[in-house]
């Protein structure tokens, strides 16, 4: 459901520019590694965007990730998938290399025995996603046909009775 969302977003702003919009748009991939107040724990992630130049210092970015917090072993893991929206803004650099900023929203969806909430009186044990703020600051450098990246954007995760915090660290591949 979300993926589709995404998709009809990123149809509507490439109809809206014109198509030039899509003929610019970069995608990207990584690894990640994330902390999670929620998971108690430290785990791998993999990181996919896509971003489109609104102008030479915006973009919009449309992201998810897979992150598996499996460092206290194999029955007590963790995963959770995020999906996120971001705006993008890049410094301006006369070198191959620039900072930016970003900050967002999304929905982040736990799943694991870690996250059941055992305070559930129906018979099963619920897991509780939520939405998400992030805000972050990434590096980027510009080499021939590619770019790579490094980006920490820590994330408030909000559940219903508690918030939860998310710290990625991030790199990879821009395309």
């Amino acid at each position: 459901m979300h993926q589709c969302l995404g998709l009809v977003l990123c149809l509507l702003l490439c109809s809206a520019g014109g198509g030039e919009a899509c003929a610019q748009s970069r995608f990207g991939g990584g690894l990640q590694l994330a902390g999670s107040t929620a998971a108690k724990d430290v785990g791998p992630g993999l990181h996919l965007r896509t971003s489109i130049p609104l102008n030479r210092e915006f973009s919009l970015g449309l992201g998810s990730t897979f992150t598996g917090f499996l460092f206290s072993g194999n029955e007590q893991g963790a995963y959770a998938v995020d999906m996120d929206a971001s705006i993008i803004v890049t410094w301006p650099n006369p070198t191959p290399r620039s900072l930016y900023m970003l900050g967002g929203a999304g929905y982040h969806l736990p799943m694991g025995n870690r996250y059941r909430d055992s305070s559930v009186t129906t018979g099963s044990l619920a897991v509780e996603g939520g939405p998400t703020f992030h805000v972050g600051l990434g590096h980027v450098w510009q080499l021939e046909a590619i770019s790579l990246y490094v980006e920490l954007a820590p994330t408030m995760f909000f559940r219903r009775e508690r918030s939860d915090v998310v710290v990625p660290l991030r790199g990879g591949i821009i395309f």
